[in-house]
């Protein structure tokens, strides 16, 4: 480490800040590149929903814009959350894009390898230093001067090259199962909407399909289930235009539970419990919890059970949020601010009530009563909505179908969590030279 120089980011850095491209001119068409704002940046990784696409004959003005495999990104508004920090390094899936204003570009360059860089925009050392420099209380910020100025040790080239490789075979992992986990819940929304929304069994039944692949949507692939599955299925719709037998019903007469959550008291060590900021992606990020004092309150009938889905319930932009309870640390509940919806597995699959509401989460959002910043959605509004109703047989067999690959995502993000916690730990001990890069191979090694 001694020959390790101390650098100022600028210096040694290929740097670039956005475009303000004009919302006039965006594109609808999916074969238009893709908008990298602010928004689109997580913690480590580039999430595209309701992304925006600039018209493919205007990119070869920007062509400076274009982004790169291999490019670091981060926001220069709101550049830390609650989850972390919002920088991420562009992979193979997010190009073609553009970089738009507000966001920072960084490259690798023959001084300091792209790489290696991920790692120091990604160190427990720079969020301290952006947390320390950012301005603003409304929305904090950060400027390109103050991204350029900070400083860091910088090992060799080929030191570079042997910490990213230690590094990257954890981040390699953690991606892979991200996309996994995507794709298994891809696959589980598709089911769902094929089942319990297009009904696309008993209509491709009526349209004369006799393979039983081809009746389930070509969704299930072993036939010897499928067939299973296609025996349980209605061949014609009732006068309602649901499958014979079917019915709709409102989402209150399936709930074991429709209630707020309660008003914390707030301790250092007590049950978590959930606020609507906990409520993001589909799930509950139970890293950002607070604690409540059960002596002071007990959750009761409020006390999360696995299966359970939060809607966040006040407040404009927030409110709609839907998250199922996938994993419990323990006892845990909800503040006031979020409605608990506990399906009643008698009647409903589990599953199915989940990504009824999952997939509600549009509709939802538009259910709020009151006036600006004081929108409220009662627990009853939520009741209100219609799901449709199999046969406890369709149900059963939904749950163990979609269950499985529901639980499969789940043990992926289990496993992100603790190749996570490994890279983090590991990251600034290399950095600062406190562990020698053989050990931490070996560590890596064992935690993928």
């Amino acid at each position: 480490m001694t020959d390790w120089q101390l650098v100022r980011l600028g210096d040694v850095v290929d740097f670039l800040t956005g475009f303000p491209f004009k919302s006039a001119n965006y594109s609808d068409a999916s074969s238009d590149p893709r908008l990298l704002r602010g928004d689109n940046i997580a913690q480590g990784f580039v999430r595209w929903d309701n992304a925006k696409r600039w018209p493919k004959d205007r990119v070869p003005d920007l062509a400076a814009y274009k982004l790169e495999i291999g490019d670091v990104v981060l926001a220069m508004d709101r550049p830390w959350i609650e989850a972390g920090l919002k920088y991420a390094a562009v992979g193979q899936q997010d190009v073609p894009s553009l970089l738009v204003q507000r966001v920072t570009r960084l490259r690798g360059t023959h001084k300091l390898s792209g790489r290696f860089l991920r790692y120091v925009i990604g160190s427990r050392a720079f969020t301290d230093y952006v947390l320390g420099v950012q301005t603003g209380t409304a929305v904090p910020h950060i400027s390109g001067g103050q991204i350029k100025d900070y400083r860091f040790r910088l090992p060799t080239p080929s030191e570079q090259e042997a910490i990213a490789d230690a590094l990257g075979s954890l981040d390699d992992k953690i991606e892979l199962n991200r996309l996994t986990s995507e794709t298994l819940e891809a696959m589980a929304q598709a089911i769902f909407r094929d089942w319990f929304v297009d009904f696309g069994p008993t209509r491709r039944k009526i349209e004369g399909a006799s393979d039983p692949l081809t009746i389930m949507g070509g969704l299930v692939t072993d036939p010897s289930r499928a067939q299973e599955l296609v025996d349980l299925f209605p061949d014609r719709f009732g006068d309602e235009g649901l499958p014979e037998g079917w019915r709709m019903a409102p989402l209150s007469s399936v709930s074991l539970l429709m209630k707020r959550g309660l008003a914390p008291s707030y301790v250092d060590i007590g049950i978590p419990v959930v606020n609507q900021r906990c409520v993001r992606g589909r799930k509950v990020d139970w890293a950002i919890v607070r604690q409540h004092n059960v002596s002071k309150r007990h959750p009761k009938e409020r006390m999360l059970e696995l299966g359970d889905v939060l809607v966040n319930s006040t407040g404009v932009g927030t409110l709609g949020r839907v998250a199922t309870v996938r994993q419990l640390p323990g006892n845990a509940t909800c503040d006031s601010h979020v409605t608990i919806c506990r399906p009643d597995p008698a009647v409903v699959s589990k599953v199915a009530y989940a990504l009824f509401l999952e997939q509600a989460e549009d509709t939802i959002s538009l259910l709020g009563h009151g006036s600006t910043g004081q929108t409220e959605l009662k627990p009853s509004v939520v009741g209100e909505l219609q799901i449709a109703l199999a046969n406890q047989r369709i149900h059963s067999a939904f749950e163990g179908l979609v269950g499985s690959l529901r639980l499969l995502s789940s043990s992926n993000d289990d496993q992100n969590r603790t190749l996570a916690a490994t890279r983090d730990l590991l990251l600034p001990q290399l950095l600062s030279g406190e562990i020698r890069l053989r050990d931490a191979e070996k560590l890596a090694e064992d935690a993928a």
